[in-house]
């Protein structure tokens, strides 16, 4: 599949950026700043020209890379710099997934240029170019909520908004920021391309092609290190102590339970879990505690499995992951032994958790992702008291039948305050 030097529509030129676009790309974010820095975080690097290489010879390997796709907007006639989209992967810190079919756009307008329909016929033509040409499955934008003429966009061009995240990430000026994810689905994407008849649309196709994903749908580049122990301040959870189980780190000795347990409730688990799937010995396992112990260590992520306290029976587990010191945030995940099912047992486990986390960490977003599909791990949120904010779709890449839907739920500190109550009992040990 090869990429694209340009995509002329009627009025605008979408090509790569060259080394020769420094200066004008500088005088647009520049003159534009007041208007862009309430919302692009990286407007506020832009303090002299140097900025504007950087971005460019990022741009260029982004593009050798296929990871990201920047494009310039420039006026056909003049050849005059209007703003900036590109396509990149379907989260802030992820990159282009081609095996997956889903990809992200963002965009920018210069000052002095809104109003005009500018951005509106840039991103039609990106839509076209994504569903026609890269044969797509999703497209997916997403702005501040704030952000208005953003999301005019959105909405004028057919994305269903899907969710809005509360507490999402900060601002430019560091304010908590709720954040609405818009998506555009390939069937919708070809009607609406039927809508629109024979506009002008070409596309200058350059030499260069997409580079093949690496097996089993890993990235290919190698994933970004992770936080160290010493840039992550946040006390580890070593035990957890509810009124009728504790949870703690995993240990060497927890292989063999742990491998039982899963082979037990193998159907149910490879129906959710891509990682059940992953373990077919009682190697993997013995790899993944490892790698659980690892995590730990590195303050990276923090797996826990519960246990009955009456019995000492390992009957499942969660994890606090996807930790974000800038917010902070955290992902709450749990499992449970289908035969421990019906007695609230996955409940407490993801409370406790919940409790520590805003206690102990004093989070101001706890996160809960469930595929749409599963109904008893949403009911779990639910009774917990995460509240829902909506569903991603075309999101999960685990699924067993490809591609499915993401159930999104949150629980930022009024909500904790409101919950907590009725939250189990949870003693702490960190270290």
């Amino acid at each position: 599949m090869r990429l694209p030097e340009a995509i002329e529509t009627e009025r605008l030129v979408l090509r790569r950026w060259t080394m020769e676009d420094v200066p004008a790309l500088y005088e647009a974010v520049d003159t534009s700043r007041e208007r862009l820095g309430a919302w692009l975080p990286w407007v506020q690097y832009y303090t002299g020209p140097d900025a504007a290489e950087t971005f460019m010879a990022q741009a260029q390997q982004q593009w050798q890379t296929s990871l990201e796709l920047p494009l310039a907007v420039t006026d056909r006639g003049s050849g005059r710099i209007l703003g900036g989209v590109g396509f990149h992967g379907t989260n802030p810190s992820d990159r282009i997934r081609w095996d997956h079919g889903t990809i992200e756009t963002g965009y920018w307008l210069r000052d002095g240029e809104e109003g005009k329909g500018y951005m509106r016929e840039a991103v039609r033509a990106e839509i076209r170019l994504a569903f026609e040409h890269f044969d797509m499955k999703k497209l997916a934008i997403r702005a501040d909520a704030r952000n208005l003429p953003s999301r005019r966009v959105a909405d004028a061009l057919g994305f269903q908004l899907d969710a809005r995240f509360r507490n999402d990430m900060r601002d430019p000026a560091g304010s908590l920021r709720e954040t609405c994810i818009y998506s555009l689905l390939r069937e919708e994407a070809r009607r609406l391309i039927a809508e629109w008849g024979d506009e002008s649309f070409r596309v200058i196709w350059s030499d260069q092609s997409i580079q093949p994903p690496t097996p089993n749908g890993e990235r290919q580049p190698a994933e970004p290190e992770q936080e160290t122990e010493s840039a992550n301040p946040l006390p580890r959870p070593v035990l957890l102590e509810t009124p009728r189980l504790y949870l703690r780190l995993p240990t060497p000795d927890d292989v063999e339970p742990f491998f039982a347990l899963l082979e037990r409730s193998r159907a149910s688990f490879e129906r959710w879990l891509g990682s059940a799937r992953r373990i077919r010995t009682i190697d993997d396992a013995r790899t993944a505690v490892e790698a659980a112990i690892a995590d730990a260590e590195a303050r990276r992520a923090f797996a826990l499995l519960a246990f009955e306290r009456a019995s000492g029976e390992l009957i499942g587990g969660g994890m606090l992951h996807s930790i974000n010191l800038g917010v902070p945030r955290a992902e709450i995940d749990w499992w449970l032994d289908d035969r421990q099912t019906g007695q609230g047992y996955a409940t407490e486990i993801g409370a406790a958790q919940l409790r520590f986390a805003m206690e102990a960490w004093s989070l101001n977003r706890a996160d809960a992702w469930c595929d749409a599909g599963n109904q008893a791990s949403r009911r779990v949120a639910e009774r917990i008291g995460f509240v829902p904010e909506g569903v991603l779709r075309q999101a999960y890449s685990e699924a067993v039948n490809g591609l499915t839907d993401w159930a999104v739920y949150s629980v930022i500190p009024t909500d904790f305050e409101r919950i907590a109550p009725s939250l189990p009992d949870t003693r702490f040990e960190t270290s």
